[in-house]
Formats: structure tokens, sequence, C-alpha cells
């Protein structure tokens, strides 16, 4: 069993906001990535919209608040008002921060930052553009954290806020989910350029690794570069 955060360092809690886009685009990661914080002894939150469906995150033992934001709220009374319940749980136990996923709706998150000034935000950006978002520009923001070292390149001149890389690794689900009907081959397709060895090593490694564990499927690569033969050769 693993050993607690409190044997090394202090036990944090860490609320994560899960809009709808984060749980079609990445809950594998998100449900690997509170696992692993869960077992180091921290405590996990989840902020989520009312109605949103968290079955695929490990919610047991975790404490969920809920909001509702219909996207219609203009005037800053009325946002206020739909998030007063959340804003005053977050206000009485407040996490020791919350993560964001750089894809989020910045205008909740705006009305959050007024209400729990105090409360301070680690923005994951997994685009360049995410950089150059109003959500970056939230003045409650610490820390951004970048998926990948060109994503920090692109940051902007005069960027106040510490950029971290964190390669967040990529996750399957336990089930193929390729097609719906039975004994249908799953595929892999790439489109990226044969240009880059490194990285196509890295896929084939994973090729492999299912080849071997018995997995049927199809690999199609579009496109052609100059390491081309260095690739596909023996």
């Amino acid at each position: 069993m693993p050993e607690p955060a409190s044997s090394t360092a202090p036990a944090m809690e860490i609320a994560f906001w899960v809009d709808r886009s984060l749980l079609e685009l990445e809950p594998s990661f998100l449900r690997h990535l509170v696992a692993g914080l869960k077992a180091e002894g921290h405590r996990v939150t989840f902020i989520a919209p009312v109605g949103a469906d968290l079955s695929s995150l490990p919610t047991l033992s975790s404490r969920v608040l809920h909001y509702r934001w219909s996207g219609w709220e203009r005037a800053s009374v009325l946002r206020k008002l739909r998030l007063a319940a959340l804003s005053g749980q977050l206000a009485d136990q407040p996490p020791d921060v919350l993560v964001v996923w750089g894809s989020a709706d910045h205008r909740p998150l705006h009305t959050l930052a007024q209400t729990v000034p105090n409360l301070p935000v680690v923005l994951w950006c997994w685009d360049a553009a995410e950089l150059f978002t109003p959500l970056a520009r939230q003045r409650n923001i610490r820390q951004i954290i970048a998926a990948s070292e060109a994503i920090a390149a692109r940051k902007p001149a005069n960027f106040p806020l510490p950029i971290t890389v964190i390669r967040p690794g990529v996750y399957a689900e336990e089930a193929i989910a390729c097609y719906d009907r039975d004994h249908q081959v799953p595929c892999l397709v790439c489109l990226d350029p044969l240009s880059d060895h490194t990285a196509y090593q890295c896929l084939i490694h994973a090729c492999r690794r299912l080849a071997d564990e018995g997995q049927d499927f199809l690999l199609f690569a579009y496109d052609t570069g100059r390491d081309e033969y260095s690739i596909w050769r023996p």
C-alpha cells in the first residue's frame, strides 16, 4: 500500500474544474491523475455543472460540488447568483488549489474569481492557443502547465506567469470502442509526417506491445517524409 502524503509532505486538497469538453476528450488521463493523487494521500474535489455524467471518474470518497451555468447570464449579478452556492462551499472549505483545463469556459471561472478571490488556480494548457485566451489572463491564476515544450515556447512576450512543462502521456480506455460491431478489427490512423523518427519509434513500440498482448489491429500512416525508410525498415 502506498505511503500517505503526510509521511513525506502535507496532504493537499486538489480541486478539478470538470466541464463537458474535458469529459469528452480526456477522461482517461484525468482518471489516472486522480488515482495517482489519491494513492499519495491527497484529497480530491470535483467541480462540475449540474447534469454532467461523472461515472467515468473515480469520485468515490471525493467531494463533488455542482453549479448551474447556462451561458446566457449577461448581468454580473445573475452570474454571481448562479455560482452563489458553489462560492459559499469553496469559501467555507477551500481546496489548496483549483486545476482548470485551458479549454474551459472563462465566464463562470471569472465570476468565481470575484466571489472567491483567494482561491489559487493552475491552468493546464493542451494547445498553444489557450495561452492567449481571457482565461489565461485571470488574476487568480498562479501557474501554467503546458503539455509540451512546443506549447510553452509559444507563450506571449512578457508573459507574467511561470510555465511548467508536464507531458501528460496517453492513456487508452480499457474497452476498445472503434466499432460498434463485434469482430471488426480496430484501426490506428496516424496523420503525422514521416519525418520524426523518435516519435514514430514510440508509436511502433506501443504497437508491438499491443501485438504481444494478442490484440489485433490495423495501422495506417498517411504521409511521407525524410525518415520514412528508417521508420518502416525491420
